[in-house]
């Protein structure tokens, strides 16, 4: 049975962990050998974006020669491919049957092209409803399209594809969904966490950035209001008083809270001793997480990060926010705090510095046994799609 994975054309390296999710799961599945009653076929809009192994279509309601030799522009080819999907779903669907696709597996949270055709869905979290009204949740458009999404459009899903047992005991709190469709395909490191550099390359990079090995605390993270900076900024000012010459490392493209961020670094006079990377390469980003004294993820929001994940992997210490999530990936190899208390992530970070050996050794250890893999993610999807397929066979 022909399976679609539907390669949406709007990801992008600056979306963050979902990018890096989604870029390493596509690869994943192009790679992966399924059993002979899955066909997996790659879904897109263009003729140009056949570079997998496995067969992949385009669908289209602009004939392939237009496709193939006229230069549109990326922002025309952009507008055109959105108007398709909104307007020409009818046309797009007789595609989808005529290439005997019979369900579509979407990657990307809260994507949906077709509700009326067979579905998986894949769910990170609910956290317009989990946790608290961030800007970035509550504009009344963003608002309005997540709560459509999973009040009319996921319950359609023949399954749910979710990150973690967190995640699972979110949907099932906040949404009528039964317990039979959510299935859990664990969450896992970016490429990052498989990088090996050399000492000296290293050395040049810590260099570029005025850097001492375990000399900083790392936060790799977007600057989203729900990331917590301000949190982490006012507790690292606390540290910073009995250890002056530590850095705190900050990294992740700008969503609009970044200037704002730095405004408290200055009110704080910590300026000096935080460094704003921007949106770095994955040689930068692996250095970072190899070299840092520990991972600080601050999020309030969860239930699951992919950063955690990738410190475990690299072997760095990790201090984190006590999501049910980052606990259910750490263990007791895991540093946690309260993100709506300064004192506790101050606490935390003591915590760390008086005990890095030995949350060193848990972490090393609690990667041993990790759960969270790439492996272990495709090897659960493999499993997920037999079963579809037997619940697909109902029809025609």
């Amino acid at each position: 049975m022909k399976i679609g994975v539907w390669i949406d054309r709007d990801f992008n390296p600056k979306s963050g962990g979902a990018f890096s999710y989604y870029s390493r799961l596509v690869n994943e599945l192009d790679l992966f050998n399924f059993n002979e009653e899955i066909e997996l076929v790659f879904i897109n809009q263009s003729i140009n974006e056949n570079k997998y192994s496995k067969k992949s279509i385009c669908i289209s309601s602009l004939p392939k020669i237009i496709l193939k030799f006229f230069n549109f522009s990326p922002i025309i080819l952009d507008l055109i491919y959105r108007l398709e999907l909104k307007y020409l779903k009818k046309r797009l669907t007789s595609q989808l049957l005529k290439n005997d696709i019979k369900v579509i597996y979407y990657l990307k949270q809260t994507t949906c092209h077709f509700p009326d055709f067979p579905f998986i869905a894949t769910n990170w979290d609910i956290g317009y409803l989990s946790t608290h009204s961030f800007p970035e949740l509550n504009s009344q458009r963003e608002f309005n399209r997540r709560d459509s999404y999973y009040k009319n459009i996921l319950p359609r899903a023949l399954m749910v594809f979710c990150e973690s047992e967190a995640s699972k005991r979110e949907l099932l709190n906040y949404t009528n969904l039964g317990a039979h469709k959510l299935k859990i395909v664990p969450l896992f490191s970016g490429n990052v966490s498989s990088l090996s550099l050399d000492n000296q390359e290293i050395e040049k990079i810590l260099l570029e950035y005025k850097l001492g090995k375990r000399s900083f605390f790392f936060y790799p993270a977007q600057f989203w209001a729900h990331k917590n900076h301000y949190g982490l900024l006012n507790a690292f000012s606390l540290f910073l008083k009995e250890n002056p010459d530590f850095k705190l490392v900050l990294c992740g493209s700008d969503k609009g809270n970044k200037n704002y961020v730095k405004s408290i670094t200055r009110d704080l006079k910590i300026e000096d001793s935080v460094i704003f990377a921007g949106f770095v390469s994955n040689n930068v980003l692996f250095t970072f997480y190899k070299s840092s004294f520990a991972l600080i993820m601050a999020s309030h929001f969860g239930p699951t990060n992919i950063p955690p994940i990738e410190a475990m992997e690299i072997g760095v210490p990790v201090i984190c926010s006590d999501l049910d999530g980052h606990k259910e990936i750490l263990g007791d190899a895991g540093v946690y705090f309260n993100s709506y208390e300064i004192s506790s992530i101050f606490k935390s970070m003591n915590k760390l510095k008086n005990n890095r050996d030995e949350f060193k050794k848990l972490v090393v250890n609690r990667s041993k046994s990790n759960l969270f893999k790439v492996e272990n993610s495709v090897n659960k999807i493999a499993e997920n799609l037999s079963q579809i397929i037997l619940i697909r066979k109902n029809w025609k």
